[in-house]
């Protein structure tokens, strides 16, 4: 079994993190943010940070 990424570009991409509300830390949310970062350059070393993004849906919802 091949288990690289071959079949889109990286620049094809985008990584949303989601239920950013539910940490109750606020101190914390960056790290985590740092955290969740790093774990996916290990998987995928070709991604660029700016293609990582939070999102806190129930939010982005109740602002409609």
């Amino acid at each position: 079994m091949n288990e690289e990424m071959c079949c889109f570009s990286p620049e094809d991409t985008i990584f949303v993190l989601n239920k950013w509300d539910t940490i109750e830390d606020d101190g914390g949310i960056e790290e985590f943010f740092q955290s969740a970062k790093k774990k996916l350059r290990k998987i995928w070393t070709e991604i660029d940070e700016k293609h990582i993004f939070k999102l806190a849906a129930s939010k982005v919802r109740m602002q409609r």
